[in-house]
C-alpha cells in the first residue's frame, strides 16, 4: 500500500486530557453504499499507546501494520467508529485511493475541546513545518 520511504507522521500538542489532534485521511473509491459523505480514516493517539498533557509529542510510521485507525464507515467487518490497521482498509476497499490528508483537532465522535496545536506533518516525502514568524515582513505579510 505505501512504498519504502514513504511515512505518514506529525507532532502534536494537548491541554486536554481526553483527547489530542488526529491524522485523517480521506477517501476516494470507497465502495460504503450511498451517501454524500466522504469516508475518512482518523489516526488517534488515544487509540494507539495514548498520550501526555501539555508536552509536544511526536508520532512517525502510523502506517505500520500496528498503527490502528478509527473508520467512519462500515468496512472488512469493522463497523462505524471502530478500529482497524490501514493493511485491513486497503484488503476490504481494493478501488480506494486517498484524496486528502491532515490534522484534525479533534477526532470521529466530534470532541474538540480544548487547546490543541500540530506541527511537522508528515505525508510521504512532504512535510509541513508551521514555523510562527516565517513570512512577518515586507509584503509577505503576517505568518
Amino acid at each position: 500500500m505505501f512504498g519504502p520511504g514513504f511515512e505518514l507522521g506529525y507532532m502534536f500538542w494537548s491541554g486536554n486530557t481526553s483527547n489530542a489532534p488526529t491524522f485523517q485521511l480521506r477517501l476516494g473509491g470507497w465502495s460504503f453504499g450511498t451517501g454524500l459523505e466522504i469516508p475518512s480514516v482518523t489516526w488517534d493517539p488515544g487509540d494507539n499507546g495514548g498520550f501526555q498533557t501539555s508536552k509536544w509529542e511526536t508520532r512517525t510510521n502510523l502506517q505500520s501494520a500496528q498503527g490502528q485507525w478509527r473508520v467512519s464507515h462500515s468496512t472488512g467487518g469493522v463497523s462505524p467508529g471502530g478500529l482497524a490497521t490501514l493493511r485491513q482498509i486497503a484488503d476490504a476497499n481494493p478501488n480506494a485511493y486517498i484524496m486528502e490528508y491532515g490534522v484534525v483537532s479533534g477526532n470521529l465522535t466530534g470532541n474538540l475541546s480544548g487547546t490543541k496545536y500540530a506541527d511537522g506533518v508528515r505525508y510521504g516525502c512532504t512535510n509541513w513545518d508551521f514555523e510562527p514568524g516565517l513570512f512577518n515582513s515586507g509584503s509577505f505579510g503576517s505568518g
